[in-house]
């Protein structure tokens, strides 16, 4: 008799989760989903900063400025060298 009530007890459970899990694991899986975009998200938005502010002209159309300073386009690099082929 002790056996039949522990084998019932194994199946009703065996049940009970599987019905359970059915309901609660696409769910829990759904937020993790988001849990981890949501980290993704705020990682990479530090990570590509791409130093642009976007701003409202006088006539109200957007329009992007950066923020880094142009001094760093006005220095001499260096000078072209035009390389030949020889045969």
């Amino acid at each position: 008799m002790v056996l039949l009530k522990i084998l019932l007890v194994l199946i009703a459970s065996y049940y009970l989760f599987s019905l359970l899990s059915r309901w609660l694991f696409p769910k829990m899986m759904k937020y993790a989903a988001k849990k981890v975009s949501q980290r993704m998200e705020q990682q990479m938005g530090t990570f590509f900063d791409d130093g642009t502010v976007d701003e409202k002209s006088g006539d109200g159309m957007p329009f992007t400025r950066n923020k880094r300073s142009s001094s760093t386009s006005s220095k001499d690099i260096g000078e072209y060298i035009d390389f030949e082929e020889i045969p």
